[in-house]
């Protein structure tokens, strides 16, 4: 067990505006939450295309976000040119901090996954099995994973990507924490293949030996997967989902089997 006088160090790196939430959740359950981005999150330009596919938007059938920045900066766009949501397009959301982002907007939800929150869960939704001819608008960021597209065009949907934000590397990151990782990081959080990837690329080739030696919260599977082969080598452990809450149960889970 850890040591009782000193809460758990989390290393949270999402984008340091998301990282709010789970930081003061953390704080809640006598943890400590040290914030580290790794990555970036920027709208992407306008440009002719964009624009054109926003001015069609009313004429899909569903929009499916597949993260809560993809309806941040989708909404966005859609208002600055359409001037509010067509309500006669049905919406999916991936999972619950997508639904509740879409919420405060104002935007109803037809379609939320049913127990597993990613692009499975969602593709496992009995609204989604049978798709005739319909146009369906993904709001994603720009180089997503294409699984989502394919299996919804194999089951007879036309897809329009509105590509609306970009992840990027932070300009500037304070790399002090690597001085004092030992006594300060018992446990990283990443909540995607891309925070990954650059966490190691941040830590570089003098760092990177302390990021693989620490235990690892992942949010699905297939980011479990990517760990192992980028060479994590203690224990991963796999969120329920991306909520605040699930990755808060599943470091309490961890520290309880420690």
């Amino acid at each position: 067990m850890h040591d009782i006088e000193r809460p758990t160090g989390v290393l949270v790196t999402r984008p340091a505006a998301q990282a709010q939430g789970l930081a003061a959740l953390l704080r809640r359950h006598a943890m400590h939450p040290i914030l580290f981005p790794v990555l970036e999150i920027e709208p992407v330009g306008e440009t002719p295309v964009l624009q054109a596919k926003l001015q069609r938007l009313p004429e899909c059938d569903l929009a499916v976000f597949i993260s809560s920045n993809a309806v941040v900066h989708g909404v966005r766009k859609v208002q600055q040119v359409l001037g509010h949501w067509p309500p006669q397009v049905a919406v999916a959301a991936v999972g619950p901090a997508t639904l509740k982002t879409l919420q405060n907007y104002g935007i109803n939800v037809d379609i939320v996954p049913q127990g597993r929150f990613d692009t499975e869960g969602l593709l496992a939704h009995p609204a989604l099995q049978r798709l005739g001819a319909k146009t369906v608008a993904i709001f994603r960021g720009r180089g997503g994973r294409e699984k989502l597209a394919q299996e919804l065009a194999l089951r007879g949907a036309g897809i329009e990507y509105f590509e609306v934000y970009q992840r990027r590397l932070p300009h500037e990151t304070d790399r002090s924490i690597f001085e004092k990782w030992a006594e300060q990081v018992n446990i990283v959080v990443c909540t995607s293949n891309n925070s990954l990837r650059n966490l190691l690329e941040i830590a570089g080739t003098k760092d990177s030996r302390l990021v693989l030696e620490t235990p690892l919260l992942v949010v699905s599977t297939r980011m479990r997967q990517q760990a192992t082969q980028l060479g994590f080598k203690r224990g991963i452990t796999v969120a329920d989902s991306a909520a605040d809450s699930a990755i808060v149960a599943a470091i309490q889970k961890w520290r309880q089997d420690q």
